[in-house]
């Protein structure tokens, strides 16, 4: 089969569509273009050869089909048409000498490249078989030899593997009681390690239940006779690094403790802003907040929190019991707390090996 003229000559699997065909070669429109103006659409070849035949015989170039007179500028080519017409399936040209490929119009040629019913692709398939069999056999008869000489190699290496694995299993006999005796050995150590760790358990609650007790029964540290104050509760203790504090540029919170046992809980905060060091009291949840009839009292007594250093020097803040706020706020702000400041050359002096000592008691006045 010849592709006549311009268009595709195939035999297709569905009827061609009318819009599809050239009216000129009658076959598939191949690498179509249309004439703006009218929209009528051809081969490319056949239009080519239409322009060609009018321009030898000296007359205007005009559409086949309503004759008028066509403007070369205003035609296209048609890739919507050349996309349908490539997508339509179509049999090899083959199919005579009964070859069933069936396939899309874009594909066929590189089919018929490598199609075994086209006899130029038999004989050229059938010259490369037979050279590919002669050195396939030579390869293999190579292997072959090889595979024979790799057999006795490997007779030898699995004899003496073979020996090798009778000497381990003698050697894993051995292991397997020492394993055994081990095991007996690693029982009598994991009772006694248990043991251990139970009476350490004990010794260690109660050292803390003695901490505890230590903590609850701390002495108030002597400040001098000049406080003239009657404290109750626990002395609490801490100490900050006011490099530190300064260079970080944030807020640094001590641990919650308590004023008086089963009372309200506070918590200290340091920071240094506007070229000072701020102590502030802030309120924090504590765990008998619940037991309000338990610590009302507290409320309608005047008490004051000292702070001092650990140096000569001291530093004493007096914070009123009319300014505590004993609500606790949903979100702890920076200011939110009681606050006193000291200066610079304040901390200096309160300074004993890089840290700043805070002892904060308690004190009720009548």
């Amino acid at each position: 089969m010849v592709e006549a003229f311009g268009g595709y000559d195939f035999e297709f699997i569905e009827d061609l569509p009318e819009d599809l065909t050239c009216t000129l070669c009658h076959y598939a429109l191949k690498n179509p273009v249309q004439i703006e103006v009218c929209g009528h659409t051809f081969c490319e070849d056949c239009f080519n050869q239409s322009k060609d035949h009018a321009a030898k015989n000296s007359t205007d170039f005009c559409c086949p089909i309503d004759r008028q007179v066509i403007d070369i500028a205003r035609v296209f080519k048609n890739k919507a048409d050349e996309r349908k017409v490539l997508n339509l399936t179509v049999k090899c040209r083959y199919f005579v000498d009964e070859c069933d490929w069936i396939g899309e119009l874009r594909d066929v040629s590189e089919h018929e490249t490598n199609c075994l019913k086209n006899k130029s692709v038999r004989d050229k398939t059938s010259e490369v078989d037979m050279i590919q069999l002669l050195n396939r056999m030579t390869e293999l008869e190579s292997k072959l030899q090889t595979n024979e000489e790799n057999v006795k190699t490997n007779e030898k290496k699995l004899a003496e593997k073979d020996q090798q694995i009778e000497n381990q299993c003698k050697i894993n006999d051995e292991q397997s009681t020492e394993i055994k005796d081990l095991k007996v050995q690693m029982e009598l150590v994991s009772e006694n390690y248990d043991k251990q760790i139970k009476d350490l358990t004990i010794q260690v609650e109660k050292q803390s239940t003695e901490i505890t007790n230590l903590r609850t029964t701390m002495m108030i540290p002597d400040i001098g006779d000049h406080l003239n104050f009657f404290a109750v509760g626990t002395a609490f203790q801490w100490k900050f690094n006011p490099v530190s504090v300064k260079a970080s540029g944030v807020q640094l919170y001590s641990p919650p403790f308590y004023n008086v046992i089963n009372s309200y809980c506070f918590q200290l905060g340091i920071d240094y802003l506007n070229n000072n060091y701020r102590i502030i009291l802030f309120r924090y949840r504590g765990k008998y907040d619940h037991a309000q009839d338990m610590i009302k009292t507290i409320q309608s007594l005047d008490f004051n929190i000292l702070v001092f250093g650990k140096n000569e020097k001291q530093k004493v803040f007096n914070f009123s019991h009319s300014d505590i706020d004993y609500s606790i706020p949903k979100f702890r702000e920076r200011n939110s707390g009681l606050c006193d400041k000291i200066n610079n050359n304040e901390i200096d002096s309160l300074t004993t090996h890089g840290y700043v000592h805070l002892h904060c008691f308690f004190k009720f006045t009548a």
